[in-house]
């Protein structure tokens, strides 16, 4: 989208040229959307001042927060998959997220992500409920999550095990002295298997993290 395009997001909540300020224009750079926003929030400032909250600019964001507030009732009903459908109406909009929805949104994310939480849930199925899970598969999905969170405690302890001995030099001594450590409920081809599928997703989504093995790679070669 050029400078001077007009927006095409599904619904606009006003008409305006893309003239962007000096702030508008830093934001742009950073990311389209910001700068967007910014420009959308400057726009409406005449916009108000002309019309007032009456004006047809205001009606139209009352409607679109009311078309949000069906979504906040349907998940005061339990269905939380609704927090999905607000986030991608809001990211379709180009607008910020409601409070409430930040904070459910934050607080399901986190009863998913976080495995000491206190109430934890074992499935994004679970974070996100529609009502239409087959009963059937809950039992497997609670053994899938207790075994992420078992594997990311235990690839933690690896990780102190590892800085603790500077004499290990390799992934496989690590997981052998973590397991002879303590009970963890669990042999070692499985210990090795939740090792790797915390120690991929990390390497995935850390960018400077490049792994145990490379780091004892080094270790073995000073």
């Amino acid at each position: 989208m050029t400078e001077n395009q007009a927006p095409q997001n599904p619904v606009e909540l006003f008409a305006h040229t893309k003239h962007y300020n000096e702030s508008e224009a830093f934001l742009h750079k950073l990311d389209p959307d910001w700068g967007l926003l910014a420009l959308r929030l400057r726009a409406l400032e005449p916009k108000f001042l002309k019309d007032g909250v009456s004006g047809r600019t205001a009606k139209r964001i009352l409607k679109t927060h009311q078309y949000l507030e069906n979504f906040r009732k349907r998940l005061s009903t339990g269905h939380t998959l609704s927090i999905l459908h607000a986030v991608r109406f809001c990211a379709q909009e180009g607008m910020p997220l409601p409070s409430w929805l930040t904070s459910v949104f934050v607080e399901q994310t986190d009863r998913y992500m976080n495995p000491d939480h206190s109430r934890p849930l074992y499935d994004l199925n679970d974070c996100f409920y529609s009502g239409a899970i087959d009963p059937s598969l809950a039992s497997k999905r609670k053994t899938v999550a207790r075994d992420q969170r078992a594997g990311l405690k235990f690839w933690v302890a690896v990780q102190a095990v590892v800085a603790k001995n500077s004499h290990i030099s390799s992934v496989n001594q690590a997981i052998t002295l973590c397991l002879a450590d303590k009970s963890w409920g669990f042999a070692k081809t499985k210990a090795k298997q939740l090792f790797k599928q915390v120690e991929d997703a990390q390497i995935a989504l850390l960018p400077n993290y490049q792994g145990l093995s490379h780091l004892l790679a080094k270790r073995r070669h000073k």
